[in-house]
């Protein structure tokens, strides 16, 4: 996770972590739309498409798995920000 969406990257993860595991209300959980909003002004892109995108980027790099029509966080690919 890095670059201009590591932040977004972080956000949906803790989302997830926290309970936020379907799409719909994985994009509206306020910290998380927050950012993607943030990020679609910078970009142009709707701020859905941007926390899609970022969800499959995840996926692809083993931070988060889809099952049983639910995301999860895979623990074994992603560490904890110290302090938290």
């Amino acid at each position: 996770m890095g670059g201009q969406y590591a932040e977004l990257d972080r956000r949906i993860v803790k989302a997830i972590a926290r309970g936020f595991n379907v799409f719909d209300s994985l994009h509206r959980e306020v910290r998380v739309a927050e950012e993607a909003a943030r990020l679609g002004e910078l970009t142009g892109s709707a701020d859905w498409r941007i926390v899609d995108r970022r969800i499959q980027a995840l996926r692809k790099s083993g931070a988060i798995q889809f099952f049983g029509r639910r995301w999860y966080v895979n623990e074994a690919q992603v560490t904890p920000s110290k302090g938290e």
